[in-house]
């Protein structure tokens, strides 16, 4: 369990997303009047969100396992 913490950690440092980003979007999201029901945080979820819309289950799946 460790070692998958250590993998999404070391991600979203190269990534780009600090705590700092996502204090400021969940501080968005309590102080909205029409929250959304998701907030994104990061280009890469942005793009990858955007790709999934076009994946079926199946392919969804087998990317998340691969």
């Amino acid at each position: 369990m460790m070692q998958k913490v250590a993998i999404v950690t070391s991600h979203l440092e190269q990534s780009g997303i600090t705590p700092d980003l996502v204090a400021k979007v969940v501080l968005n999201a309590v102080t909205s009047e029409n929250p959304n029901l998701r907030y994104l945080v990061g280009r890469d979820v942005e793009e990858w969100v955007k790709s999934n819309d076009s994946m079926t289950d199946a392919e969804y799946h087998k990317m998340m396992v691969d």
